[in-house]
């Protein structure tokens, strides 16, 4: 299968600026065979990761792709071009500053292995750091280096995404003993975002700067995925599939994710809108050949990006919406 990315990027670039948020209808652009994409900015940077042998990540900008250093796993990318992500051979989170050298994110109380998951446009890092007790959430920036925000109460703590505020998400253990709860964390209080009724466990993976967060709400039967805009609501609540996750969330409250049911081979790429969950293969204007199997992120233009195939093949995508005539 052959891919020609920078003449599709280049040729799209305009469009790109033009669509509205709230679109239902997509363009499909292939961004590669066995690329992962992760995170796509507000200036449509593109942070993904190779899924071939010697895995590395890459960042698209500018109509092409960069290699990031042998061992890296990108996670995020924020409008700057900068990317976070980790050394997967050494566990050491990094930054990948846009034209600058790499640097090690140093980790409070000296540990020595950590990931980092997500960043915002002022350059703060989060995610999280192991220690001889378990694991604890940091937030880092250049200024100030490594914050350990984890307490006593809220144990075996991981942060999966912060926002222009500083307002934090992820999961920890209430205590020891507990299971794992979604929270936000702002200005060192701890919210606890709870978990949907018959669930057990919840995970916020995401925030945007309304401070409305998403992810899933999880028990041995499968995960729901929930908003939580000052209460958890299910963005499945006619239980089309079996299983849902939110993976992300714009600041027009856009939400997309996968979906599974059970016994099928693969997750479904969907998106969340007043309480349906749709099939993004639905919308696809011309998707012939494609699966649609994640999608992990999305813009305030409304693009997704995630991984599916294509023809057979394991390949990432672009979804580019158009506007409504």
């Amino acid at each position: 299968m052959k891919h020609s990315i920078k003449v599709t990027f280049a040729a799209i670039a305009a469009a790109l600026s033009a669509n509205c948020a709230f679109a239902n209808k997509y363009n499909v652009v292939s961004l590669g065979f066995l690329i992962d994409p992760v995170s796509i900015s507000n200036v449509n940077a593109v942070a993904a990761n190779t899924v071939a042998r010697n895995a590395r990540g890459q960042i698209y900008r500018n109509d092409g792709w960069r290699n990031l250093p042998t061992h890296s796993h990108v996670t995020a990318i924020n409008r700057s071009g900068n990317a976070t992500g980790n050394d997967y051979h050494h566990d050491e989170p990094f930054l990948w500053p846009h034209n600058d050298d790499p640097v090690i994110l140093r980790l409070p109380h000296g540990a020595q292995t950590g990931s980092a998951y997500a960043l915002n446009n002022g350059n703060v890092v989060v995610g999280k750091f192991f220690s001889d007790v378990g694991t604890g959430c940091f937030t880092w920036t250049a200024a100030e280096g490594a914050n350990d925000f984890s307490s006593k109460e809220w144990q075996y703590c991981t942060a999966y995404g912060v926002n222009e505020a500083g307002q934090v998400v992820g999961t920890a253990s209430v205590t020891r003993s507990s299971g794992d709860r979604a929270f936000i964390w702002q200005g060192g209080t701890f919210t606890d975002l709870g978990v949907l009724p018959g669930k057990s466990i919840s995970q916020a993976l995401a925030i945007n700067e309304q401070g409305h967060a998403v992810g899933a709400s999880t028990n041995s039967d499968g995960a729901r995925a929930f908003l939580w805009n000052g209460a958890l609501v299910d963005l499945d609540p006619s239980e089309r599939f079996d299983s849902t996750t939110a993976s992300a969330i714009n600041d027009s409250g856009e939400i997309v994710g996968w979906a599974m049911d059970s016994g099928a081979e693969s997750t479904v790429a969907v998106r969340f809108a007043h309480s349906t969950v749709i099939r993004l293969d639905s919308e696809i204007i011309d998707g012939e050949g494609w699966k649609f199997q994640t999608a992990t992120s999305i813009n305030n233009k409304g693009v997704i990006v995630g991984s599916g195939q294509h023809h057979g093949q394991s390949c990432g995508y672009m979804l580019i919406p158009q506007k409504e005539e």
